[in-house]
């Protein structure tokens, strides 16, 4: 996810309840509920700088691990 013209957006809700690992790409922005969830257990994040690296990121996740995150990401959603 990339930053808009807001701090939040929906999108990150739309991804999470899906059951799909969002990627976001932000400097310094923190993430809602931040001190209720892991985010590193469902989510990749990348500074803003890195974004051409992206694509080579989300390959490194296997479609496993992937699968995992997705998991845990639809349960973030419904907590």
């Amino acid at each position: 996810m990339v930053r808009g013209d807001h701090a939040y957006s929906y999108r990150l809700l739309e991804v999470l309840s899906s059951g799909s690992v969002p990627v976001i790409l932000s400097d310094g922005w923190l993430l809602p509920f931040h001190t209720l969830l892991d985010w590193t257990r469902f989510s990749l994040r990348l500074p803003e700088s890195q974004w051409a690296s992206v694509v080579d990121v989300v390959r490194a996740v296997g479609e496993q691990r992937a699968a995992e995150m997705g998991r845990v990401a639809r349960r973030a959603y419904e907590r």
